[in-house]
């Protein structure tokens, strides 16, 4: 079993969002793909404290795929997950 890799925005706390509540996810233009068959392109969005995200969609959408690049299991192929 492999392990996955640290992701270094994880070890500095979020700032605050413009409210006041912390953002505890924000990806920008965040792409990946298996070998030349692109998997997900250019998803961004923030998540602050308190908001609840439900990834949904047909079979082969990308959710599994969204999962495991924001665990580290699967390195992006563009963008950045900030939080």
């Amino acid at each position: 079993m492999s392990t996955p890799t640290p992701n270094p925005a994880a070890a500095h706390p979020a700032p605050p969002a413009s409210d006041g509540k912390r953002i505890v996810l924000e990806i920008e233009n965040l792409s990946a793909a298996y070998g030349q068959l692109p998997a997900l392109r250019g998803i961004s969005l923030r998540l602050e404290e308190g908001e609840t995200l439900a990834v949904i969609g047909a079979n082969g959408a990308g959710k599994s795929t969204l999962l495991k690049t924001l665990a580290g299991q699967m390195a992006p192929t563009s963008g950045r997950i900030l939080h």
